[in-house]
C-alpha cells in the first residue's frame, strides 16, 4: 500500500553494486525532497526498506529486512517515525524478509513477506509489539507475499505468488489471502494461463478504494518462452477477484512491463506504477 502524508517520504536502499547496501529515507517538505536520517545500525549491517504506510504525520511505519552478522543472518526490519525521528524495532523471526506493510490504525498494522521463499510470513502490530500470525503457504517450492492493505480489524488483504511444483521450470501463480478478524485464508484468484512452464503470474502489490473495491497488480510472462512480460491487474468487487485488461506498451521489439506500486488519490482515482523495459510505467484509471 502507498499512503503518504507530507511528513512521510520514499524509501529503499543504496550501494547494492558495492556489496554494502544501506537504507534510504527521503522527506518532502512541501517544496522539495531531502534525505532524512534513519536509525543507527552497526557498520556491517545491511538494512533495506521495502514498503511504507502512514496513520498520521507522527505515526508512520517502514518495513523490510536487515542482514547482520557480516551478511550471514537475515531478519525482518520494522522502523517507526513518531513525528521527530525514526526508531528500529527488534524482531526475532530469523530468515524472514518483509516486502509489504499497511496500517488501518495505530494498533492495527500488518506486514507480509516470506521465509526463505519457502513459506509466507505475516506479522501484526497491536500498538505495543510485533508478533507473527499464522498464514497459509499453498505452494511446494515458493510462497511469497509481496503486498498488503489493511481496511479494518476484520478486513485485510495480502497478495503475492506461489508455485505448486518444486521443479525449477515450474510457473508461479497469483496468491491472495484475506484476514477475517480470526484467520488468514487463501481466496481464489485468477491467472493468465498458465499455458506453459514459462507463463508465471506474479502479484507485487495491492491497494483499496473500499471493502468492495480492491485492486491487486503485478505481471505475467508470455507462454512461448520469449521472456516478454505483461502487466497484470486484478479487481475485487466484494464477491470475487477478476482480471481487468491493462495496457502493456512495447519498447522496440521488447516488452517488459511490471507493476510494483499503487494508490488511490482521491477515492476512485487509481494510479499504478512500475517498470517498462527500463523506463517508468504509470497507469491511471478514473471513475472506478
Amino acid at each position: 500500500m502507498i499512503s503518504l502524508p507530507i511528513m512521510s517520504g520514499p524509501l529503499g536502499l543504496s550501494g547494492i553494486s558495492l556489496g554494502n547496501g544501506n537504507q534510504v529515507i527521503e522527506h518532502f517538505d512541501g517544496s522539495k525532497w531531502n534525505l532524512f536520517p534513519g536509525p543507527n545500525f552497526q557498520s556491517t549491517d545491511q538494512p533495506a526498506l521495502e514498503s511504507l504506510t502512514a496513520v498520521s504525520p507522527s505515526d508512520i511505519w517502514a518495513a523490510g529486512f536487515i542482514l547482520t552478522n557480516n551478511g550471514q543472518s537475515l531478519f525482518p526490519l520494522f522502523e517507526h517515525f513518531d513525528g521527530t525521528s525514526w526508531k528500529a524495532f527488534e524482531t526475532f523471526d530469523q530468515g524472514a524478509a518483509i516486502y509489504g506493510v499497511s496500517a488501518a490504525a495505530t494498533n492495527d498494522v500488518w506486514a507480509v513477506g516470506t521465509l526463505a521463499f519457502g513459506a509466507t510470513v505475516i506479522e501484526h502490530f497491536n500498538g505495543s509489539a510485533w508478533s507473527v500470525v499464522s498464514s497459509p503457504s499453498p505452494g511446494l517450492g515458493e510462497d511469497v507475499l509481496t503486498g498488503v492493505t489493511a481496511l479494518a480489524p476484520n478486513n485485510a488483504w495480502a497478495v503475492g505468488f506461489y508455485a505448486k511444483d518444486v521443479n525449477t521450470d515450474r510457473p508461479t501463480k497469483t496468491l491472495i489471502e484475506h484476514w477475517d478478524g480470526s484467520n488468514w485464508k487463501v481466496v481464489s484468484s485468477p491467472n493468465i494461463g498458465p499455458h506453459s512452464v514459462y507463463q508465471s503470474n506474479h502479484l507485487w502489490g495491492v491497494t483499496k478504494v473500499s471493502a468492495n473495491d480492491v485492486w491487486a497488480f503485478g505481471d505475467y510472462y508470455a507462454a512461448d518462452g520469449s521472456g516478454q512480460i505483461f502487466t497484470l491487474v486484478l479487481h475485487w468487487d466484494g464477491i470475487s477477484w477478476k482480471i481487468v485488461p491493462s495496457p502493456s506498451p512495447a519498447n522496440s521489439n521488447a516488452r517488459v512491463d511490471i507493476l510494483f506500486g499503487g494508490t488511490v488519490i482521491p477515492q476512485g482515482n487509481l494510479w499504478l506504477v512500475g517498470n517498462e523495459f527500463g523506463r517508468t510505467l504509470v497507469l491511471n484509471a478514473t471513475g472506478q
